[in-house]
């Protein structure tokens, strides 16, 4: 067989699509690690703001 027309497993495709869809299908907002994160980073760069405005 060429290279080019190598058997691939359906399994593998199966299994590899689904997670793709199941990634798809979740918002990042539900997702506690990136809003605890975004609240991190978010209070960071608002006290740098803050302390940047009364040097």
């Amino acid at each position: 067989m060429p290279w080019h027309r190598r058997a691939r497993s359906c399994e593998s495709a199966g299994v590899h699509s689904s997670l793709i869809t199941a990634a798809d299908e979740v918002d990042w907002y539900d997702i506690p690690g990136v809003r605890l994160l975004g609240l991190v980073v978010g209070g960071l760069l608002l006290i740098a703001a803050i302390r940047a405005m009364f040097r």
